[in-house]
């Protein structure tokens, strides 16, 4: 079942406070990864941020994990969609430890846990009491990070998984088949699946669950429905 139901939902549902966004961006001033565009949006990265809304919501969990903290963009749109919601994120930008202090203070509440440092050291020594309903994937980009962090997934019996920046790029971009072949050999070697793609999102990230129930009948390794560098790619290694 590969889709892109970003129509569910409408950024206008959520009142985005600018002030603040523009906030982190002075606090976390380089790199170009971001949930929100500041003043640069376009149809993709509306889409891009409707995916993950779609997927929020339906899985409503109470606990997150999250790869990749940034500016925080991930726990701030998080806490909009889910206000009950905690998470935990690794990061190894030194940057990031003011960003989530802002967001902390800016909601009341220390609802985001940051863990500073390689999350291939750092995301491998978490062993936490607390269950973990879904993990946002959006790290180091090298086909080794990526696959260490959904291992780590698994071992912390994440059910639900959303995976970044699949596009074809990361195939040929120099990080040796980056999140797209980490993320295809991770569901061969498990009982993981990719079930949806966000198609009409320049980045392509991924949703991978071991879920099981109805709702999830159908359920393919491979999304069929992704741009053909992919899903060549995905044809040509199902033995892998």
């Amino acid at each position: 079942m590969i889709s892109n139901r970003v129509k569910n939902y409408t950024l206008e549902e959520y009142e985005l406070d600018h002030t603040l966004l523009q906030r982190l961006k002075e606090t976390h001033s380089h790199g170009q990864g971001s949930t929100f565009c500041y003043g640069n949006a376009s149809e993709e990265w509306e889409n891009h941020t409707l995916w993950k809304i779609n997927w929020l919501k339906k899985i409503s969990p109470s606990h997150i994990v999250e790869v990749g903290t940034h500016r925080g963009h991930f726990c701030y749109l998080a806490k909009l969609v889910l206000p009950e919601v905690k998470i935990h994120t690794f990061g190894d930008q030194i940057e990031s430890v003011d960003c989530i202090e802002i967001l902390n203070e800016y909601f009341s509440e220390e609802y985001i846990t940051f863990t500073l440092g390689d999350s291939v050291q750092t995301f491998t020594e978490f062993g936490p009491n607390q269950e973990y309903q879904l993990a946002w994937i959006d790290g180091g980009h090298r086909y080794g990070i990526v696959r260490n962090d959904l291992e780590n997934c698994k071992r912390l019996k994440i059910e639900n998984l959303m995976i970044d920046d699949c596009c074809a790029e990361s195939i040929t971009g120099g990080l040796q088949g980056g999140p797209p072949v980490a993320t295809m050999d991770f569901c061969i070697a498990s009982n993981y699946a990719v079930i949806d793609v966000s198609l009409k999102d320049i980045r392509q990230p991924w949703f991978v669950t071991n879920r099981k129930g109805a709702e999830w009948v159908g359920a393919n390794k491979w999304p069929q429905e992704a741009p053909a560098p992919v899903f060549n790619l995905f044809c040509g290694n199902q033995s892998r």
